[in-house]
């Protein structure tokens, strides 16, 4: 039996889904697209920074600030 979301012919898993979409289901609730576009370009989502995106809609700095690794410091302009 195949995968039942369109154009997948991988192997089902569970529920009538691959490992690929089952997963997207379990982690999102819904099957996502192979690539979402990045939004404003691949531009961090933090106001006033033009950092490349690393993750999350986030640079680096920013998503290791949002992970815990530091503690997120405002912008200079917003202190």
């Amino acid at each position: 039996m195949i995968c039942k979301e369109i154009d997948c012919h991988s192997k089902v898993r569970a529920k009538g889904y691959c490992a690929k979409h089952y997963t997207q289901i379990q982690r999102h609730g819904r099957v996502t697209p192979e690539k979402e576009k990045l939004q404003n370009g691949g531009i961090c989502k933090i106001e006033g920074c033009n950092q490349k995106l690393r993750s999350r809609g986030l640079c680096s700095s920013h998503y290791y600030q949002h992970m815990g690794f530091y503690q997120m410091k405002k912008n200079k302009e917003n202190s």
